[in-house]
């Protein structure tokens, strides 16, 4: 994966929805064992603003945010926030990570069946008081 599309710094936070930080080490565990060099947070972060500007700040290729933002508690999902700028990811993105997600889907699936338990590097987000 690291080879074939260019990533290689994965950045995961979550939200505090049910499960949440659950699918967060799904999505780390799986870049983990792709080769990804990957961080996750260590607790969660309320936006996706917050986890793009420190993806930003910190040169990650890609963060992913565990989060059904604004929708009602009972949902979750995932938003894919690009390298450029902080910006969410735009059409052309999500319609290219569909693409991906199909051409892959055995791979991935495969990934997450087989899926070794590794240890995830974690950060605390917040900015350090001084």
């Amino acid at each position: 994966m690291v080879k074939k599309y260019g990533l290689r710094r994965l950045f995961v936070s979550f939200d505090a929805r049910r499960k949440s930080k659950e699918f967060a080490q799904i999505v780390a565990g799986v870049a983990l064992n792709h080769g990804l060099d990957t961080v996750m947070v260590s607790k969660p972060t309320p936006t996706p603003p917050t986890a793009a500007w420190y993806g930003n700040k910190f040169g990650f290729d890609l963060v992913i945010q565990i989060t059904a933002s604004h929708n009602p508690p009972t949902y979750n999902g995932f938003k894919v926030i690009t390298n450029r700028g902080g910006s969410p990811a735009q059409e052309e993105d999500t319609d290219q990570i569909e693409k991906l997600y199909s051409d892959e889907y055995s791979d991935i699936t495969r990934s997450v069946k087989t899926l070794e338990l590794r240890p995830i590097p974690a950060v605390d987000p917040a900015p350090q008081s001084t």
